[in-house]
């Protein structure tokens, strides 16, 4: 037998990158961006100390998570920053249980 995590059958479902890791830090980026609150981006950090310490993932995965997270949030916290700003060249984020997605619209 395979002691390895990548040897499981559940190994598909999970993984790379940590989906944990990744909401904690889309949900803080926009309110530590617009509030001045970065003492949030410690929630994620201990989300992905627990889930490396709960080994269910590797710590790669974590930070994959991690900066997707970021990345996410950085884009909804602009979005809230400019919406009403501008009157042309909307921009619209789309989400649904198995993807996301941008547009712009003018």
């Amino acid at each position: 037998t395979c002691a390895l995590p990548i040897c499981s059958a559940n190994s598909v479902k999970s993984g790379f990158p940590s989906n944990h890791v990744s909401a904690a830090f889309a949900l803080a980026t926009p309110l530590a961006q617009n509030y001045d609150m970065p003492w949030l981006y410690g929630l994620g950090v201990i989300t992905a100390i627990g889930r490396v310490q709960g080994r269910a993932h590797w710590l790669s995965d974590t930070v994959a998570g991690g900066v997707l997270g970021y990345a996410v949030g950085a884009v909804l916290s602009d979005e809230y920053r400019e919406r009403g700003r501008s009157t042309s060249g909307k921009r619209e984020i789309l989400a649904s249980p198995n993807s996301l997605a941008m547009r712009w619209l003018w």
